[in-house]
């Protein structure tokens, strides 16, 4: 999630899209993004990164799980909001 992602990239249109229709909409990202505002500036409830910024790219294993462990993060955060 980068500063494309607010100039049209898919899942900012996606974010932007749900924003202003007033739905709930969370994101998994690849990475963190650089600037806090981006996430907020899309109107996301929540979001987590799957990795991180620099690191060597993950087994697929590595992966897998890392993704499924920021999928459970998430929805325990929706949880909380009653999501």
């Amino acid at each position: 999630m980068d500063e494309q992602t607010l100039s049209g990239k898919g899942p900012g249109r996606v974010a932007l899209a749900a924003r202003r229709r007033g739905i709930p909409c969370i994101a998994l990202t690849g990475v963190a993004a650089p600037d806090e505002r981006i996430p907020h500036e899309l109107g996301l409830l929540a979001w987590r990164a799957i990795g991180t910024a620099g690191a060597p790219l993950p087994s697929t294993q590595q992966a897998k799980a890392d993704l499924n462990a920021a999928a459970r993060e998430l929805a325990e955060t929706m949880g909380k909001f009653g999501g």
